[in-house]
């Protein structure tokens, strides 16, 4: 047995998706802005900064990368940008430019 709702029972301040009359929680749609950073990744990466200054900072890099070259560079790994988008503008004539100085250089 299904239960139906009547929409028009529903009070002004209950959310209501679309037509479909389902109810949405109370809190629906209250997350955070965007670009706003989770305040726990930021608080491990200050603790994080702050256990490597006490070890030593750049000094005690170098020696994990010594001693610990696979694991020193898995952290490298993570800290590269996964992707890179660069925007390439041509200069007219350029090509031709090149390929007369090669010319040049080539033939002497």
């Amino acid at each position: 047995m299904t239960k139906t709702m009547n929409i028009e029972t529903l009070s002004p301040s209950s959310k209501v998706l679309g037509s479909t009359g389902k109810r949405l929680p109370p809190n629906a749609g209250k997350g955070r802005k965007r670009g706003v950073p989770n305040k726990l990744t930021g608080d491990v990466r200050s603790m994080v900064a702050a256990a490597l200054d006490d070890l030593g900072g750049v000094d005690y890099l170098v020696l994990q990368a010594d001693l610990n070259p696979v694991a020193f560079l898995a952290l490298v790994a993570k800290l590269i940008p996964t992707q890179v988008s660069a925007e390439v503008k041509t200069i007219h004539g350029l090509a031709e430019r090149l390929e007369a100085a090669q010319a040049i250089l080539f033939t002497h």
